[in-house]
């Protein structure tokens, strides 16, 4: 199979232009910055409202995480994805920083498939018994129907039962990803694993 993909969103933008709308309102939380986000889409806006974040930046902190607590090298390209040893390092890593942020922590995976697999090879070989230690684990469901359950035992592992928190395993671009306001203690922490595909 040959594929083309247009990255360029002024293509597609475009044919809303040429409708000749008399007003376009774009609304997100995550359109900043406006100035490359006009650049994309080819356009001026004429009247812009941009707000500061709600988070101070000494509030945040990125890192980016090389290896595990067993020494093993974090590289989920398209290879390594079946390294048995990184995947267990990966859950031990997981379980490690579970045992010591409160409240939830996402992690996100490029693909439905990656993130299932993974989490088989936990189940296989202990790797999710070491995060069930310290809070409990969900995925995201691939079917619409089970998605508010999901979401619902999660939060209810942060802030009812015995609130020790919990791992909500998700997919980039997927329904956790996008649109959902995990605030406060709903996500202190989120993990990407690798680089998901466009």
């Amino acid at each position: 199979m040959f594929g083309f993909w247009c990255f360029n969103a002024g293509v597609g933008f475009r044919k809303i232009q040429l409708l000749k709308p008399r007003s376009i309102i774009l609304t997100s939380g995550t359109l900043s910055p406006l100035n490359s986000f006009e650049a994309e889409l080819k356009i001026e806006f004429h009247h812009k409202l941009e707000n500061p974040h709600v988070i101070s930046p000494d509030q945040v902190n990125i890192n980016i995480v090389k290896r595990g607590i067993q020494n093993q090298e974090f590289k989920f390209d398209y290879q390594s994805r079946d390294n048995h040893n990184m995947i267990g390092d990966l859950a031990y890593t997981i379980a490690e920083t579970a045992s010591k942020v409160p409240g939830g922590i996402l992690v996100f995976f490029p693909s439905y498939k990656l993130m299932n697999d993974t989490y088989e090879k936990w189940s296989q070989h202990g790797g999710l018994q070491s995060i069930l230690a310290h809070k409990e684990v969900f995925k995201e469901p691939s079917n619409a129907t089970d998605y508010q359950l999901v979401i619902d035992r999660y939060y209810s592992a942060i802030y009812e039962n015995d609130k020790k928190g919990a791992v909500l395993m998700g997919v980039c671009r997927g329904r956790i990803s996008e649109g959902l306001d995990f605030s406060d203690n709903a996500a202190r922490m989120v993990i990407i694993i690798g680089i998901p595909f466009p």
